[in-house]
């Protein structure tokens, strides 16, 4: 009998562990309302706080285009002190 338990129990894990993650993905609309409301309650000031603060909606390429942006605008205003 303990050899039939085995794969029974294997395949009840996996399928529990399948359905457990499915519920946790949220549907593209749900994400995109979930980001909406907070961004429209907090800052929405460009910086680095900001940006990492919503990092969980940005692609990794966004994110690092936003980082690049900010290293950008770091380096023009240290060159440019008075167009700040």
């Amino acid at each position: 009998m303990p050899n039939i338990r085995h794969p029974f129990l294997l395949t009840t894990a996996i399928a529990l562990l399948s359905l457990t993650a499915l519920a946790q993905q949220s549907t593209p609309k749900a994400a995109v309302e979930s980001f909406y409301k907070f961004d429209s309650s907090h800052s929405q000031a460009f910086n680095r706080a900001n940006i990492d603060a919503r990092k969980a909606w940005f692609a990794p390429e966004l994110y690092n285009l936003f980082q690049n942006e900010l290293r950008r605008e770091a380096a023009y205003l240290k060159k440019n002190p008075t167009d700040s």
